[in-house]
């Protein structure tokens, strides 16, 4: 038996940086959406580049910067809030075209919109979350 252990480094999730990876998904939800045709009239901004420029800060756990790490969590909180606002739209009218196109690829489309329905549905419970966390209320994050 090899009892041989390595030291790695945890990378720890946090509420920025689950609201940062699930935008940026949102966004590439929505351009394969509209890659096929589907609601390729609703106005969407990929605001997955919005999220950056706190990395090194979210690195620093110490008592000082968590006013800061609390201050950037609340920007990208921001961001995911309009994101899920312009995505909701998206999926509403790619359902609605779906619904009412026929065709051979309907079945992709499809598909691309539950999946973007569940992917809202769990950036809404990010937000939740991370709205409770920063009122003070503490929670244990949930995997989703």
């Amino acid at each position: 038996m090899d009892t041989t252990v390595a030291e790695a480094d945890i990378d720890h999730p946090t509420d920025a940086d689950l609201l940062k990876h699930a935008v940026r998904k949102l966004g590439g939800l929505v351009r394969r959406i509209k890659a096929q045709g589907t609601a390729s009239r609703t106005r969407f901004r990929d605001r997955g580049g919005g999220c950056g420029g706190w990395p090194r800060t979210l690195r620093r756990r110490t008592g000082v910067a968590m006013a800061e790490v609390d201050r950037l969590t609340g920007q990208v909180a921001v961001i995911a809030r309009q994101t899920v606002r312009q995505v909701e739209a998206v999926w509403r009218n790619a359902r609605r075209t779906v619904c009412r196109r026929g065709g051979d690829r309907r079945l992709g489309r499809m598909v691309l919109v539950d999946e973007l329905h569940e992917t809202i549905g769990h950036t809404r419970r990010l937000l939740w979350q991370t709205d409770q966390r920063l009122a003070g209320n503490g929670l244990s994050l949930t995997r989703w």
